[in-house]
């Protein structure tokens, strides 16, 4: 359940990318998120986009 994961958890997108959530809405649909490790300014990403959890 994607509208259950706390800010700082990093997860993997579709296209193979490594993101950490940095704002999570809760509505599960939706997550904001920048590349793992950046300080980039964050972006919207999909439910559908992600598709996994790595481990930590």
């Amino acid at each position: 359940m994607l509208q259950d994961l706390p800010l700082g958890t990093r997860l993997i997108l579709k296209g193979g990318a490594e993101v950490e959530i940095v704002e999570n809405p809760r509505d599960g649909q939706w997550l904001f998120v920048r590349p793992a490790g950046s300080s980039d300014d964050p972006e919207m990403v999909f439910a559908a986009d992600v598709a996994e959890l790595p481990e930590q």
